[in-house]
């Protein structure tokens, strides 16, 4: 394959490395005004950035504001995580809000570790304080853990005796336990009062899609020439990057018309969506597994998707596999170091449902 071929490829990904510069999820903004706003927050920070600002657009085709934590209440992701508006040490920042109950758990999440906080009624809003530093004592090293943590849930927690011995064992403040222990003492002291417990992660939601179509094979690794192709794609969101990319895997199947003759791949690629509109262009990057002749090829998508219902989706794509020329054990001649034959072809129509 010639240096051109490689340039229009990657010119083909440019733009899913861009769009993955943002990552605008449904949700909605509190003004200090009370007022409620409806529309999409940027997801592609982490919780470091978003402790500092709020970048909201209330459409797709609305202009971009930034909100510090002076300028917002709060900010919330539609099923998904809240961050609250607080004072720690003096300066504003968006805490991540973890459980609001009798007794309210917030959490912000620093360089090196992650801080918590509880506020209650006539306790106020305080850090939990706990220190883990290594010290020496008597010519020896060890691991000193602070257990103020311990005094401040007792006293928080103090109309909840049969909590205490609990507490007395509470270890370092880490999400899991602090979050079942506030919404344990919730539900004794105050069972009758709603208890909301906020996700810490926007959700994983699995989707699948099935395929079918046609498969031509231009190898003499197969003995198979073409045919049908019909297989089920399951897609697992990368939330880390951003909505629209996905991990896709799988299954195919093809046969020729006599159905003498087989191949099986499975996909493992990259999948990227170019856009949330009825119709969406996608692309997808990675490698292809045949497990019957134990070849692994690299893999080319592109296609489009219709969208028909708020979750099903009709999608065309054409899919191409390349290969090296030949293989060490099948030839004196010296392999490819980059694939640049076309191993399989395919083009393939299915419907998608997004959960």
């Amino acid at each position: 394959m010639k240096f051109k071929h490689f340039l229009i490829i990657g010119l083909f990904f440019i733009p899913s490395i861009v769009m993955a510069i943002t990552d605008f999820r449904p949700g909605y903004i509190i003004t200090m005004e009370g007022d409620t706003i409806v529309g999409e927050i940027d997801h592609h920070m982490d919780n470091l950035e978003m402790s500092e600002k709020c970048r909201f657009r209330e459409s797709v085709d609305d202009y971009v504001m930034v909100y510090f934590p002076t300028e917002l209440k709060s900010f919330q992701f539609n099923d998904g995580p809240c961050f609250i508006s607080k004072l720690r040490n003096g300066k504003a920042l968006f805490l991540q809000f973890l459980v609001d109950g009798v007794i309210k758990l917030y959490s912000h999440e620093g360089e090196d570790t992650t801080y918590f906080f509880l506020e209650k009624e006539g306790l106020g809003f305080k850090e939990i304080p706990y220190k883990e530093e290594a010290r020496r004592g008597d010519g020896n090293s060890y691991v000193y853990r602070s257990k103020k943590h311990i005094g401040m849930y007792a006293i928080y927690m103090n109309d909840a005796p049969e909590l205490q011995q609990r507490i007395s064992l509470m270890r370092k403040p880490e999400n899991k336990s602090l979050v079942k222990l506030v919404t344990d003492y919730h539900n004794i002291v105050s069972k009758d009062r709603p208890c909301t417990v906020f996700r810490k992660e926007l959700p994983v939601k699995l989707s699948f899609e099935v395929l079918g179509g046609t498969a031509n094979f231009s190898t003499d690794r197969i003995d198979y020439n073409s045919g049908v192709q019909a297989g089920i794609l399951t897609y697992v969101p990368l939330n880390m990057v951003n909505q629209y990319t996905f991990l896709r895997t799988g299954w195919l199947y093809s046969c020729n018309n006599d159905s003498k003759k087989s191949v099986s791949r499975i996909p493992l690629e990259i999948e990227h969506i170019y856009s949330k509109r009825r119709v969406m262009p996608k692309v997808a990057y990675g490698v292809n597994i045949y497990p019957y002749s134990k070849d692994i090829t690299l893999a080319l998508m592109g296609g489009v998707s219709l969208k028909l219902t708020k979750s099903i989706y009709f999608g065309i794509e054409y899919d191409i596999d390349l290969c090296q020329k030949v293989r060490p054990s099948h030839s004196q001649e010296k392999p490819t170091l980059i694939p640049s034959k076309v191993f399989s072809q395919s083009i393939l129509g299915g419907f998608f449902y997004k959960f």
